[in-house]
Order: structure tokens, then C-alpha cells, then sequence
């Protein structure tokens, strides 16, 4: 038996010996370089192209079936220029021979490309330089497969693939576009199935048509276990330099790290640890996926960012963002999220934002893609708009903001936005701030449904009282709104103060209103505007504005006499102070405004232009109880009529003194005429009884 193996052992040492010494032979005596006429003719027949082989033709065979290609180039299609189509300094590759024989594996030595240059082009009337070189050839007969043989593919092994300096052209003359591959580097490891293999690459991208440039690198270690269907990507490095016209701000830098991995087999992936970072941004994600091989792909993970600058990132991708009233605002953010979908909807849970002191938690569930169906349910602890909004001018007159801004009648409502939210949820506030006006405990509920009605409700407490309102919106070719809102129990001397910065006005009480309106303009809400208002406060005051001292002025001014106020606060109080209007065609008159106070009793009518924004008021008081007021006593029992009108913005006033004297000059003809009639029927009766005496 020894002796039979050892035989069998010399057999095939022999027939290895013998194919060492045929390849060596043919190493040795054949040169392939004396071939480059034929192989030059052979590529002019075929595509009748000019391929020149500047470079060495080389051929090894042992211990590497190898092959080298020197510089050579292949000459462009006609009407395509003189630079050729394609050239390349060195390709180089070869396959270990032994175990390609004896053990069917496939060692492929680093496949080599330097200086590999691609021009490929379209000219003005669409044809390409690529055509040619595809002639179509004749149907073959296709062969039945062969079952059995052949080399699988878990027994490839690549030591790498090495191209350097390459570089990719194309142009397209009819359409302008034109792109460019520069500097293309490619570096890999060892190519093995189930092992890591490191790639490192690198190439410069022009685009003439929009003009960009972009200076990408990539490295990254690359695992295919082809026979688990496993593939991953780690160590992933990805950093991209980006200039031209479609870059924000003109210049960004992108990076992009972390790890992929995808299972084939079970349908799954994972991203791991991936970091975007860009304009000042740092995005992190880890998300998983499932059920890729079914109907019905799931995926989660969590969604976060690193704290970051608003407003500097709104700067370094070129967003202008206008003035704020505090210039120190949108200075620091962050965000963080869950996340959970499908291919068809997602929902983000465990919602926390912060921006500079505000927090804001909930969640916002995505429930359609295809309808954008929306629910949410957010908290906010407080948050002060009036930071945020534009400073106000100090030299501003009270009518400038309206000319700056063009006219407001004119702003176009988003109807067709609005009518296409598919929206519904509830919002929560702490504290909300604007205007310097100050909300609390704020619950919000917003119900849109895509093309259907839509309703809006809030309340909140409201300077130690309540506020309730709602909104009723029907879309449509001629959009309706519905509004009411109902303030009960408000301390009128902190809101107004707030407001307004000055201590106007004291006093608790109602308000209300019911409105109806529609248009597609802000100028067709006001003027549309049809319903009521009321009011109604009491023990309270008005300040700044002293009524007896201002009658007692304006009657002196009239008279042309002297005046000098009494060092009174400038306050006019009243017990009960209440009102109601009625809203037509965007114009609201009262006929029936009262206050009341110790001395005065006020009443008032007139009208307000919602949409021009004038006004024309007259209030009538009349003096009830004039004190120690020597000129209130002269107009006791007199109205005093008082215009107000004018813009909103600046309004003017005028004192009827002329009616009120008349009124009052009358009264006093009327007494006089009185007292006259008295005296005449007594000095009628005493010579009436005189005379009945002396009878």
C-alpha cells in the first residue's frame, strides 16, 4: 500500500513538474509584446478606432498568472475631437496558478489602474461617443446551463484594488451640463468573504451646469459574508467639501460617521452610532429596521442633536434671519427624539426641544404619509414671544408701522394651506408671553381634518381671570370664519399696564364677542366682520385722564379765561363702566356705552371702521353731583358733548362747548321765563284780590 501511494505521490509530483516547466516555457519563449500589431488591428476592425500601445505588454505565469498593460490609449469617434476616449499609464492583475488548479480558489493578486483618464461626450445633436463601441452582435443560441463545476464564490480572494490618479469626463453640448471625476483615488485591502475589508477613497467633483465643486473622501472598513447574506460597513468616515451657486451660503462641509449593517437573509439593518454633522449641526441617530422581506418593514431608533446655535446655523447656510427685540435669542438648542415607523407612517415620541429658556416635550405621530395626517400632543413650561419678535422703532409715529408694511388689507390669507392640514392634537403652556400680554396655564385643541371643517378651542388664565375662545373655519372657494371669545373676571390695571406701559385704567370685569366673517384677505375678514361685542367693568378707573378737570379746562378756554389746574391726580373713577356694539359689514356702533361715577354720568355712541381703522365717537356726560366744583355747579344737569375720532393710531378730540353753553343759556332763559311767569301770576293775583277787596 506504501508503495502504490508513493508511486501515486511521484505520478503527480511528475505532472506538476511538467506543467512548472510548460508554463515557464511559455514564459520564457512567448512575448506578448510581439503581438501589439495584431491586437492594434484586431480593435480598428471591430470599432474602427485608433488604439495605441505606448507602453509594455507583460505576461507572467508562475507563481502568478499575471498580465501587465502599459500605457496605452484608444482614439475618440469621429467629430469628437483629437483627445482619445479613453487612456490609462498601468493595468496591472493576476491570479495565484496552483490553487486555481488544485484546489479551485481564486487568488487575485492587487488589481492596479494608474492613470486612468475617461472622456465621454454629447455632442449638439445628441449623438454620444460611446455608440459605436456597442454594435449589436448576432443572437446566440443560448447553451444549457451546466450543472456542477465552476468556482463558488465564498473562494475569491482579492489582495485589493489600487486605481490611482483617474479621472472621468463628461460633457454634454446640447444640453450645457457637463461633469467632471478628478483625482480619483481607490484603496482597498484584502477582499475576502466574511472579512473586513478597509477602503479608502477620494476624488474632487465638478458640475459645470449648476457650478459646483465637491472634495469627497471616504474611508471605511467593508464586510460581505456572501454565504450569510450579512453585509456591514464600519468604521464608516465620509467628509464632503462642497463650494458652488446651490450650496447654502455658498461653501459647506459635510462628515458623515458611523456603522451599517444589513442582513439580507432575515430581512433586517441597523444604523449604529451615525453622526451628520453640517453648518454647525450635529445630528445622531441609531435606527433599526425589520421585516424588509415582508409587506410590512418596521424601523425605531432614536433621533438626537448636540447643542447648537440657531442662529448661527440659520447664518452658515446663508438664511438672513430678521432683528430680534433680545439680539441674544436663538443662541442655544438641542433635540432629542424617539423614533418608530413604517414605509407608510412614523411617530416621534419622548419629544424634548430646548431653545434658550424654553422646554418643550410631547410627541408628533405622522399616522399617514400619503394623507400627511398629523396628531400631536405637545407642553411647552413658558415662552416669551415678545424676545423673539422685531424690535420697535423709538422714532416711529403710531401710523408708520402700517405704511411700512404696505397695506394690511392686502396680505392674502393661506386658504389653500390651510385647507390641505390634516392636523389634529392638543398643546399645553405654562406661560405664554406677547405683546407683553401674559397667559397662563394655556390649553390649546386644534382639530383640521384635510378639506372638512375645522375648529380651534383654547383657555387660559388671564390676569386673575379666564379666558375661552374658539374658531370655526369652513374652507372652500369662499372660506368662513366663526369666532368667539368670552374674558371673565379681568383685572384691568395689570393688563393694561402691561399692554401699554402706562398705568391707564383700574378695574375688574367681562368681555365678549361672536364674530362671523370670510374672504380670502385680511381686507375681506374685516370688512365681511358681522356680529356683537360686550363689555362690562366696574370700580374702577380711568388714568391720565381727569373728566372734571378737563371740563373745568375746556370751559375756561372757551370763555377765554385763565385755567389753572388744582393739583388733583389725574384719575377719573367709576363705579360701573359696560357697553355693547353690534358688527356690520366690518363696522361696529354702540348707542348705549355708560359709566357712572360720584359726580358724572357718561353716556356715549358712535362707530369704528374695522377695516380703515378710523373712528367717530361721542360721549355726553352730564354732571350728577358737582362737589366743591364752582364751574360744575354752572352745568349741573348738562350734557357736554366730547368727539373723539380720527385713526386708531391718532386720535383727536373735541369739546362742544357751543351746544353745551347754548343748551345751558336756554336752560336758563327757560328758568328765567319760569320765575318771570311766577312773578306775573303773583302780581296778577294780588291785584286780583285787591280788586275783589275794594268791590
Amino acid at each position: 500500500m506504501a508503495k502504490i501511494l508513493k508511486v501515486l505521490l511521484w505520478i503527480v509530483g511528475g505532472i506538476v513538474a511538467l506543467i512548472v516547466v510548460a508554463l515557464a516555457a511559455v514564459a520564457i519563449f512567448f512575448d506578448p509584446n510581439d503581438y501589439k500589431d495584431q491586437i492594434v488591428q484586431a480593435v480598428k476592425e471591430e470599432t474602427g478606432r485608433e488604439l495605441t500601445i505606448k507602453g509594455t505588454l507583460e505576461l507572467h505565469v508562475f507563481p502568478w498568472l499575471a498580465v501587465g498593460i502599459g500605457e496605452t490609449t484608444l482614439g475618440n469617434a469621429e467629430g469628437f475631437g483629437p483627445q482619445p476616449m479613453l487612456e490609462f499609464k498601468e493595468i496591472a492583475a493576476g491570479i495565484k496558478l496552483l490553487p486555481l488548479i488544485f484546489r479551485q480558489s481564486v487568488q487575485v493578486r492587487t488589481v492596479k489602474v494608474d492613470g486612468l483618464n475617461v472622456r465621454l461626450a454629447i455632442n449638439a445633436e445628441g449623438k454620444n461617443n460611446w455608440d459605436d463601441l456597442s454594435k449589436p452582435k448576432e443572437e446566440e443560441t443560448p447553451k444549457p446551463e451546466e450543472k456542477g463545476g465552476g468556482f463558488s464564490l465564498t473562494s475569491l480572494n482579492v489582495d485589493g484594488v489600487a486605481i490611482t490618479d483617474a479621472n472621468l469626463n463628461y460633457d454634454d453640448a446640447k444640453t450645457g451640463a457637463g461633469y467632471k471625476v478628478e483625482n480619483l483615488r481607490l484603496e482597498t485591502g484584502a477582499l475576502a468573504p466574511g472579512e473586513p475589508m478597509p477602503l479608502d477613497f477620494s476624488c474632487l467633483l465638478t458640475s459645470a451646469k449648476p457650478e459646483l465643486v465637491a472634495d469627497v473622501k471616504l474611508a471605511a472598513q467593508i464586510t460581505a459574508d456572501l454565504a450569510s447574506k450579512i453585509y456591514s460597513i464600519d468604521d464608516l468616515a465620509l467628509a464632503v467639501s462642497a463650494r458652488g451657486a446651490p450650496i447654502p451660503a455658498g461653501k459647506q462641509d459635510v462628515s458623515l460617521k458611523g456603522a451599517v449593517r444589513f442582513d439580507q437573509g432575515q430581512g433586517a439593518f441597523s444604523l449604529k452610532d451615525l453622526v451628520l454633522s453640517v453648518a454647525g449641526l450635529t445630528l445622531k441617530t441609531a435606527i433599526e429596521g425589520q421585516g424588509l422581506n415582508g409587506e410590512t418593514p418596521t424601523f425605531n431608533g432614536r433621533l438626537s442633536t448636540d447643542t447648537f446655535s440657531p442662529r448661527q446655523l440659520a447664518g452658515n447656510l446663508g438664511i438672513k434671519l430678521p432683528a430680534t427685540t433680545d439680539p441674544t435669542v436663538l443662541s442655544d438648542a438641542s433635540l432629542s427624539a424617539t423614533i418608530a415607523g413604517t414605509f407608510k407612517n412614523a411617530k416621534l415620541s419622548d419629544v424634548a426641544i430646548k431653545l434658550d429658556q424654553t422646554a418643550l416635550s410631547g410627541f408628533v405621530d405622522v399616522s399617514d404619509f400619503a394623507t400627511q395626517a398629523v396628531k400631536f400632543g405637545l407642553k411647552v413650561d413658558s415662552f416669551d414671544a415678545d424676545r423673539y419678535l422685531p424690535p420697535t422703532s423709538k422714532e416711529a409715529t403710531p401710523e408708520e408701522p402700517a405704511k411700512k408694511g404696505g397695506d394690511i388689507n392686502a396680505i392674502v390669507i393661506p386658504v389653500d394651506a390651510l385647507d390641505a392640514l390634516n392636523v389634529a392634537g392638543d398643546f399645553e403652556m405654562g406661560l405664554l408671553k406677547v405683546k407683553n400680554l401674559k397667559l397662563t396655564d394655556t390649553q390649546l385643541n386644534i382639530n383640521f381634518p384635510k378639506g372638512l371643517n375645522k375648529t380651534q378651542n383654547l383657555s387660559a388664565k388671564f390676569y386673575e381671570g379666564s379666558i375661552k375662545q374658539t374658531l370655526k373655519i369652513v374652507p372652500g372657494a369662499k372660506p368662513g370664519y366663526a369666532i368667539t371669545a368670552d374674558v371673565t373676571g379681568i383685572n384691568a390695571e395689570p393688563l393694561v399696564k402691561d399692554f401699554t406701559a402706562k398705568d391707564l385704567m383700574e378695574g375688574k370685569g367681562n368681555f365678549s364677542l361672536a364674530l362671523t366673517t370670510g374672504g380670502k384677505t385680511v381686507g375681506n375678514l374685516r370688512r365681511n366682520l358681522n356680529g356683537n361685542v360686550k363689555l362690562n367693568f366696574a370700580n374702577g378707573a380711568l388714568k391720565g385722564f381727569n373728566l372734571e378737570q378737563t371740563i373745568e379746562e375746556g370751559k375756561a378756554k372757551f370763555k377765554g379765561e385763565t385755567y389753572a389746574a388744582p393739583a388733583a391726580e389725574k384719575k377719573t373713577e367709576f363705579g360701573e363702566l359696560k357697553a355693547s356694539a353690534v358688527v356690520v359689514n366690518g363696522v361696529m356702533k354702540t348707542n348705549d356705552l355708560q359709566a357712572v361715577n360720584n359726580k358724572f354720568k357718561v353716556t356715549g355712541e358712535g362707530q369704528v371702521d374695522l377695516a380703515t381703522e378710523q373712528f367717530d365717537m361721542t360721549f355726553k356726560p352730564i354732571v350728577t353731583d358737582p362737589g366743591s366744583s364752582n364751574t360744575l355747579k354752572e352745568l349741573i344737569g348738562v350734557v357736554i358733548p366730547i368727539r373723539v375720532y380720527g385713526s386708531v393710531h391718532a386720535p383727536q378730540y373735541k369739546i362742544d362747548w357751543s351746544g353745551a353753553l347754548k343748551a345751558k343759556a336756554k336752560e336758563e332763559v327757560n328758568k328765567q321765563i319760569d320765575k318771570g311767569k311766577e312773578k306775573l301770576q303773583e302780581k296778577l293775583g294780588e291785584k286780583l284780590g285787591d280788586f275783589f277787596k275794594k268791590k
